[in-house]
């Protein structure tokens, strides 16, 4: 079986994208009630926000979810 090859934007680096298009770890630790390493460790792809976390960011930020999951606009 190929393998298919998908361009190299992956959910990580979308979600670091619109994290710091809206502000720093610090804002975001205010926003979602974490600590700033959480966050930091969000944009870095270390761990992953729960599902609660990225509507919150996606709300914030008034991004469609599909995009940051997905890469995908409906």
């Amino acid at each position: 079986m190929m393998k298919t090859e998908y361009p190299r934007q992956d959910i990580t680096e979308r979600l670091d994208m619109v994290m710091r298009k809206q502000g720093s770890d610090a804002y975001w630790a205010r926003i979602l009630g974490k600590n700033r390493k959480t966050c930091c460790s969000y944009r870095n792809g270390w761990s992953c926000p729960s599902i609660n976390v990225l509507w919150k960011i996606c709300a914030v930020t008034k991004t469609d979810a599909n995009w940051i999951l997905f890469g995908d606009h409906v």
